[in-house]
């Protein structure tokens, strides 16, 4: 007998949340029982000519008795594209799937897909050593709870109530099938549930909100294993809410910190369940981030998806973050129903003010995924509709990587809006708002780039948050791709808030000095300086604090590039007022080289230049004040 194990879940930035680390748990009980498998894992295959072609290469050449696939909802139509393949080749074979999106639906999918043979439902560990050791001896197939299968034309499933009590009685997991995989850092499962109920996530229905914890010797034992045969001490901590149980967490640190263990890790949990108490011991035994789903910044739609985070105290959960050092990255999402614009813009208004605090590394915007199974799903499945802002499907229907959908699975997913919920969307209550995806992808880039301007801004008037809402989905109307607009956005806010109409070329120099900030800010401690509200450009005074958004950069003078153009300023200060200078590439260059102590002979000799030519520049920065004459 031999089993293929199959992940289609491709690697992101963060490659331990896309680890076959379920894939690896059920290879070990297979081993444990006799049963020769393998985990073929999208990542470490050779492609062919796409990744379906050396899937379905790979199985065929092995001849598998059994294809098991791991499912969750953005790579579900794959998975089920590639087993109707598998089945047309060989039809002895035994397609079984497991995983999140499988284990929502099992008896519809099962009626709907005649080519899956059976599907292992929540927590299977015990499941599927109870029926693939019964196959092992090649007893009759016994009914096992917890497993969906055909029997003639019946789909037969009984419901497995129980979980696993003691998750230390799971064995340590055995990462050498996968030595060539990059596994820094590595994924360690220290426990399993999340005893909250947001009607939007699929946690709850999985592990059916029992909060469970491996106990601190045992996965201090783990690590140190995994330390001493794999030489890793970088760490994910995989758990659906780990600050859930202060008591757990606690002791794991403590018990890090007795075997004075080096390693570093990172985790999620819910920011209203740290302290000081336990973000202190968390930095002590090597915590160095953490990821918290905010969701909403209203604290109206934090009671309608059942999160229940109290906005006001955000802040002061990040001053303990601060206070501590740690790194985090805040999620928000759009899109639920009956949201509006006000709530929309209080999320955006909490991300900006998020990003003042120095922990807060990147904030995410997610446009709302209806995962099948949950209370979202249930109340809304008949009102599922594609995004009518995008000209086809294919636009929307992709994979976390991006991988595009073929025509088959594509018409899959349009007749079948109830099964791939995750692939549709509900009506937004903003009704203007036609084009969710992309608004959150432009709102995720704005908070990112340019959290400082924005903040500025609100300073004088709250209405920014809402303008750059609005301005934004104005300009995504119609369209799924917009380039280049979000630096136009940022000028109409400034613009719109404090510069007169008829102000000639001042749009170029704010675009310049945007750009400047989103690659430097910060690179380094913010610099304070002026707060006179005034700027000097072109010899007019303009009425703006963008003094004080300047005089946070690291560099004075600085060097900005407007792209679309090849433009280069020099800004410098001259008093309480910013000076600029239009110049050329060859400007930047030379200033560098100026910076750092170079001579004009050793700047001609490294810029391939005339010396006459650089004499020339050096005197330019001389007359405009940027060097001095003796300098």
């Amino acid at each position: 007998m031999n089993v293929a194990l199959v992940s289609l879940c491709e690697n992101s930035e963060n490659k331990a949340l896309y680890f076959p680390i379920g894939l690896l748990t059920i290879s070990d009980i297979l081993d444990d029982i006799g049963i020769i498998n393998r985990i073929i894992d999208i990542n470490r295959l050779e492609r062919i000519d796409d990744f379906r072609s050396s899937i379905l290469n790979e199985i065929q050449c092995m001849k598998y008795d059994f294809v098991g696939f791991y499912t969750r909802c953005d790579i579900f139509p794959y998975v089920l594209s590639i087993s109707k393949e598998i089945k047309k080749v060989n039809k002895n074979v035994s397609i079984f799937l497991g995983g999140p999106e499988a284990s929502a639906m099992p008896i519809k999918y099962l009626q709907k897909f005649d080519f899956i043979d059976m599907i292992f439902v929540g927590e299977s560990e015990v499941t599927i050593r109870e029926y693939f050791s019964a196959i092992a001896k090649k007893q009759k197939t016994p009914h096992i709870r917890g497993l969906a299968y055909r029997k003639g034309n019946d789909i037969i499933y009984e419901y497995r109530d129980e979980l696993i009590s003691n998750l230390d009685t799971l064995s340590i997991l055995n990462y050498k099938k996968l030595i060539d995989y990059d596994m820094s850092p590595l994924p360690v499962e220290i426990g399993r549930g999340c005893p909250y109920n947001c009607i939007f996530c699929s946690t709850s229905i999985f592990w059916k909100r029992k909060y469970r914890f491996k106990s601190a010797k045992r996965i201090v034992i783990e690590i140190k294993k995994y330390i001493d045969e794999y030489n890793i001490h970088d760490f994910y901590f995989i758990h659906d809410n780990i600050l859930a149980g202060k008591d757990n967490i606690l002791s794991l640190c403590e018990e890090i910190m007795h075997n004075e263990i080096d390693i570093s890790w990172e985790c999620s949990g819910r920011i209203d369940n740290i302290d000081n108490e336990s973000i202190a011991l968390m930095k002590n035994a090597g915590c160095k981030s953490l990821y918290f789903g905010i969701e909403t910044g209203s604290p109206n739609m934090q009671t309608v998806i059942g999160k229940r985070l109290d906005i006001s105290r955000i802040s002061s959960k990040l001053n303990i973050m601060d206070k501590y050092d740690l790194n985090c990255i805040l999620s928000f999402i759009i899109g639920f129903p009956n949201e509006t614009l006000e709530d929309v813009t209080q999320t955006f208004k909490v991300a900006i003010l998020s990003k003042q605090y120095k922990c807060v590394s990147y904030v995410q915007f997610h446009h709302l995924t209806v995962n099948t199974g949950t209370k979202l799903y249930d109340e809304n499945c008949e009102k599922l509709i594609k995004n009518k802002g995008l000209r086809n499907l294919s636009d929307q229907v992709r994979s976390a990587t991006g991988r595009l959908f073929n025509e088959s699975e594509q018409e899959m997913i349009e007749r079948n809006a109830n099964l791939f919920p995750s692939f549709h969307l509900l009506p937004f209550g903003q009704s203007s708002f036609n084009n969710l995806s992309a608004l959150a992808t432009h709102l995720m880039y704005i908070a990112n780039s340019f959290p400082q301007p924005i903040f500025e801004l609100g300073l004088h008037d709250a209405d920014i948050y809402k303008d750059t809402i609005v301005f934004l989905a104005k300009a995504l109307e119609g369209s799924c791709v917009v380039s280049q607009i979000n630096h136009q956005i940022l000028f109409q806010l400034i613009k719109k808030h404090y510069l007169n109409d008829n102000q000639n070329g001042l749009k170029d120099i704010l675009l310049a000095v945007l750009i400047h900030e989103r690659m430097y800010l910060r690179e380094s401690e913010l610099r304070s300086g002026s707060t006179d509200n005034t700027i000097l450009l072109d010899d007019i005074t303009y009425k703006i604090d963008m003094l004080t958004i300047i005089s946070r950069f690291k560099y004075d003078p600085f060097m900005c590039t407007y792209p679309e153009h090849c433009v280069y300023y020099l800004f410098y200060k001259n008093g309480n007022t910013i000076n600029h200078y239009k110049c050329s590439r060859v400007h930047s260059q030379i200033l560098k080289e100026i910076k750092k102590g170079n001579t004009v002979e050793q700047i001609s000799t490294k810029c391939s230049l005339p010396k006459i030519i650089v004499r020339k520049i050096v005197m330019e920065f001389v007359n405009i004040g940027v060097l001095n004459r003796n300098r």
